[in-house]
């Protein structure tokens, strides 16, 4: 490992542990802030839920901190290369995301032209523009994170949410089980998360936290991105050594 770069792999450790904890800490707020139960009708049952309380503002934070940090560190790594390559100044350095090829072409290359060239062709070829470009389909997931960054003060960004969460908990058996997913949206409003049939065992609910903005993570899991956002960083990094 280059010693330019050590920091850098301790800074995504961090982000790592720290996304570890958190993990911990959603599937915790998850249960306290969703309450849920069942309803039994004549041969069949149902699975409701109601919002009690929104993602706390703590929680928003500890995870824009995180993703700050896992986009930040590719701008170090953006300067680290160009002090590599001689550069005496970087304040004009940045590790270019954009939303398509073209993006990058008019505006991304100016912020590496301090990199020796290998190293600009390389972030070229890890296609830092989003995976949903019409005209070259980018990396699944720097332009993800990018937007997740850039929008993460947003009070709407994350949601509560049981994504066909509704299952088996212990032995038992099922014989219909349709889950429907849900996004909570206004505290105490009620929705049904599944339907049942004969069923002898126990049902679980599993509440995930989900992106709800921007376009580019709507409806994803934010432990999911978390630790993919960690493993695309560290790859990247691991690359330049």
């Amino acid at each position: 490992m280059a010693d330019d770069l050590s920091e850098l792999h301790e800074r995504i450790e961090w982000c790592r542990a720290k996304a570890g904890a958190l993990e911990t800490q959603i599937a915790a707020a998850g249960n306290a802030s969703v309450e849920h139960w069942i309803e039994n009708w004549p041969g069949v049952g149902f699975v409701k839920g109601r919002l009690v309380t929104p993602p706390t503002v703590a929680l928003r934070a500890e995870i824009g901190v995180i993703v700050n940090e896992q986009r930040a560190i590719l701008d170090g790594l953006a300067c680290a290369l160009a002090t590599r390559n001689g550069a005496n100044h970087t304040n004009d350095v940045y590790f270019p995301i954009t939303r398509d090829r073209t993006g990058f072409d008019e505006l991304g290359r100016r912020k590496i032209r301090k990199l020796a060239q290998a190293d600009r062709d390389k972030i070229e070829a890890l296609k830092p523009w989003s995976p949903m470009a019409a005209s070259d389909e980018g990396h699944p997931d720097l332009f993800p994170l990018h937007e997740a960054d850039r929008v993460r003060k947003h009070q709407k960004l994350l949601k509560w949410a049981c994504l066909g969460g509704v299952g088996a908990v212990g032995p038992g058996r099922i014989g219909m089980l349709e889950c429907r997913p849900v996004v909570f949206d206004m505290v105490g409003g009620v929705a049904q998360l599944a339907m049942f049939r004969d069923i002898t065992c126990q049902l679980g609910v599993s509440i995930e936290l989900i992106y709800i903005e921007p376009d580019a993570i709507a409806g994803r899991r934010v432990v999911g991105c978390l630790h993919s956002f960690n493993d695309a960083v560290d790859a990247i990094v691991a690359s330049f050594a």
